[in-house]
């Protein structure tokens, strides 16, 4: 329990940079800038892969750290990619380059309008989730056990039968 929570406590802290390059990386590819983000990526990747080696082993004169150096080493190439992407957006003065005061202004049409598409989204997937899983549990049988293997089966089946549309 104590190196879980060794852990947790250090990358804990790059969960706010995971969300920020999540919400930056999800716009830059809704504007086209898909290779940027693939390659912020990999290098995060690369840097955090480094780190683990130099952090939990000791290498490279730093000091060994087992689990902590993992959660330092994924902090750290959280906060580098989160970095990288801030300035990329900020120094292009590109189109997701907003002030703090842009991202917070709300007015009323934009949360109407927002909510006049959200809603049938929703509405959409509890219907087709609840309907889909309806007709499972009608056609499997009253056995418990039978029931639920074809529910299952009902649910993947579903799932391979999307794929050939």
């Amino acid at each position: 329990m104590g190196l879980g929570s060794d852990y947790l406590r250090i990358v804990g802290i790059s969960y706010v940079f995971t969300a920020i390059t999540f919400a930056f990386s999800s716009a830059l590819r809704c504007i086209g800038k898909t290779l940027l983000t693939m390659l912020v990526s990999i290098v995060a990747l690369l840097i955090n892969a480094l780190l683990n080696y130099m952090f939990i082993f000791g290498h490279f004169g730093a000091p060994e750290m087992g689990v902590r150096g993992a959660a330092l080493a994924t902090l750290i190439a959280r906060a580098v990619e989160t970095v990288v992407l801030i300035i990329y957006v900020y120094i292009g003065k590109g189109t997701l380059a907003a002030s703090i005061k842009e991202m917070l202004d709300f007015d009323n049409s934009f949360v109407i309008k927002s909510f006049k598409t959200i809603i049938p989204v929703v509405l959409n997937e509890i219907c087709w989730g609840c309907f889909s899983k309806a007709a499972c549990i009608l056609g499997s049988s009253p056995s418990y056990y039978r029931g639920n293997s074809k529910m299952l089966f009902c649910s993947k089946k579903t799932n391979f039968e999307q794929l050939d549309e």
